[in-house]
């Protein structure tokens, strides 16, 4: 992210279909910058994430916005463009938790089916099975913990489920 660690807010997608695959950029001396979609289409449900240690932003899960065809790659924000990294995002990851463990470096993404993966080495790895289960969430890293924290989780669709806190210890 070209920006010198300056911090900004990436948005990506909108709930108007004008903006629908747009990103933008905001800061305080520069309230909103648009940025033409350059490759990576409309998406519904998508989780991103900074990466502070390659300076990216990852974007992976989702279902497109128009067809609801799964996402099925995953794909990087480097403060100017989008670029696709043609590693399959995982499947079962439309709205989950994603977040960046500091301790080791890598962005963790958990699945709807009871599954974790850690972005590593060019490629989605699990690092956990039978975990959660759940369908919805949003994901932080605890660093003083060394612990993923994950909000929300409902086990349906129904917002009225989004409710509990789950951890993860990373380790798998």
């Amino acid at each position: 992210m070209n920006r010198a660690c300056r911090p900004i807010s990436l948005l990506f997608g909108a709930a108007c279909a004008a903006l629908l695959g747009a990103s933008d950029a905001a800061d305080a001396a520069n309230p909103i910058t648009y940025f033409a979609p350059s490759g990576v289409t409309p998406y519904d449900g998508v989780s991103m994430v900074a990466d502070p240690v390659r300076q990216r932003v990852v974007l992976a899960g989702g279902v497109a916005a128009d067809a609801g065809a799964p996402l099925q790659s995953t794909w990087e924000w480097d403060g100017q463009r989008w670029t696709d990294l043609a590693i399959p995002t995982p499947p079962g990851t439309r709205g989950m938790g994603m977040a960046f463990d500091s301790l080791r470096s890598r962005t963790v993404l958990t699945g709807d089916r009871g599954t974790t993966w850690a972005l590593e080495n060019g490629g989605w790895r699990v690092i956990s099975r039978g975990g959660l289960g759940v369908r919805t969430g949003f994901m932080a890293y605890d660093a003083a913990r060394d612990r993923m924290v994950l909000v929300g989780g409902g086990f349906s669709p129904d917002p009225a489920d989004a409710s509990g806190v789950w951890e993860f210890d990373g380790t798998g």
